[in-house]
């Protein structure tokens, strides 16, 4: 690995934690992260910036409090400009909120690969239980993020009940996006 990210700043790696969050990194950050030397570090990380955007939050709903004290004294005028600061900040709380459901995704990504056996997994009994893991995350994650599953996800689902579907689907209902 490039010895520049081995010399990395706290500050840089928060950095690349956040841009991984946003997946905007590339192949060789995203591997530089995953490296067992990493885990502990990125998983404080992700500790750290779900503690800020808790603090945020908090401090959000204490604004609105205030505003909501201040604004109710003026009347009618106080009115409107309290409903022009409540969608400003349940705005941003939305935008916080959602980037928070992401960095908990992301810490229990890392708390899985931190209770992986460094030298990956040994039989073949763990790597079926680790696909079935994965499977049963991807169907988690489309649920999750409101994606339409394709027939070839609803195939992979189903090798969860023993049923092998992939010879059954058309390629021309398989909704498959070009990249």
């Amino acid at each position: 690995m490039n010895t520049v990210y081995h010399m990395m700043s706290d500050d840089a790696f928060a950095h690349l934690v956040a841009q991984d969050i946003k997946n905007n990194v590339n192949d060789n950050q995203r591997q530089f992260l995953r490296e067992s030397q990493n885990l502990k570090r990125w998983s404080r990380c992700l500790d750290a910036l779900l503690s800020n955007l808790n603090e945020q939050v908090e401090e959000i709903e204490g604004d609105m409090e205030s505003d909501t004290e201040q604004y109710s004294a003026l009347g009618e005028d106080g009115s409107k400009l309290l409903a022009e600061s409540m969608h400003h900040y349940l705005g941003q709380k939305r935008k916080i909120e959602k980037f928070r459901g992401h960095v908990l995704r992301k810490l229990n990504e890392v708390a899985e690969f931190i209770s992986m056996p460094e030298d990956g997994v040994s039989s073949e009994d763990d790597i079926l239980i680790m696909c079935r893991q994965a499977i049963i995350r991807h169907r988690k994650e489309l649920n999750e993020n409101d994606i339409e599953p394709t027939p070839y996800d609803e195939a992979l689902w189903e090798v969860l009940n023993g049923r092998w579907n992939f010879e059954e689907i058309e390629y021309d209902e398989a909704n498959l996006i070009e990249i």
